[in-house]
């Protein structure tokens, strides 16, 4: 950094609250000397705002290395910024651990319900969970222009739709990891008689979502990086 003495002043007066090795100060001349070398900053003159976004190079570098997460170290699920989090960066062992845990009193917390359940990657035990937790045995066969008007009656609708027809690819996760038993087909059989004794016209009424628990889920626990709890909030373990 010494062909560029003020842009490392900077770097280094806004790193002094870090622990940086020297190791780590090697690595961050490199990527600063990289960086202006290729050009990157010649449009802008204030050393300062130059020092800022190679901080923020270095930084996404240096956590890329040690593997460490992108993401918050903290989080509500309330927050805009939690669905804009992963949508960027999908974890659904995530979306899995939190079911539990989460209050759904809260309407931020059922808008996020009607998202996972929409994602391409939401695990099949994460959708029966969601299903469950509702009671949703409670709905099928009721008639759909009732049931759609609201929650839970809609997300349960939505729900058994997708699972008998595009289904849900992704069966990694357990039900037994959020506290159901993993073979739910005993349910299914009860669900088909009350569809039975409770439809007329059957495509006008919520359907048994077959395709949800005609398998057993016995797959793995969840392994996410992050752990929901205090009913909103999400956090990086450790």
């Amino acid at each position: 950094m010494t062909d560029h003495p003020r842009v490392a002043h900077e770097i280094y007066g806004l790193y002094k609250f870090r622990n940086v090795g020297d190791l780590a100060r090697e690595v961050l001349d490199d990527t600063c000397q990289a960086k202006l070398d290729a050009g990157s900053f010649d449009q802008i003159e204030n050393p300062l705002s130059c020092a800022v976004l190679i901080m923020k190079a270095f930084a996404e570098s240096e956590a890329h290395a040690t593997g460490a997460p992108s993401g918050p170290k903290n989080i509500e699920t309330t927050d805009p910024k939690f669905i804009e989090w992963q949508s960027e960066s999908p974890d659904p062992d995530l979306w899995h651990q939190m079911l539990p845990e989460l209050n759904y009193d809260i309407p931020e917390n059922v808008n996020l319900l009607y998202w996972i359940v929409r994602q391409p990657g939401c695990d099949r035990a994460t959708a029966a969970g969601i299903f469950l937790m509702l009671y949703g045995q409670a709905i099928v066969g009721m008639p759909k222009d009732k049931s759609s008007a609201q929650f839970p009656g809609s997300l349960i609708l939505d729900i058994c739709e997708r699972a008998n027809s595009q289904g849900f690819a992704r069966q990694e996760l357990s039900l037994a990891s959020i506290g159901y038993a993993n073979d739910q087909r005993p349910l299914l059989n009860e669900m088909r008689r009350l569809f039975e004794e409770r439809s007329i016209h059957s495509d006008e009424n919520v359907p048994v979502p077959v395709g949800l628990f005609k398998d057993v889920l016995s797959g793995r626990p969840p392994q996410s990086r992050y752990t929901a709890h205090s009913e909103q909030v999400v956090s990086l373990d450790g």
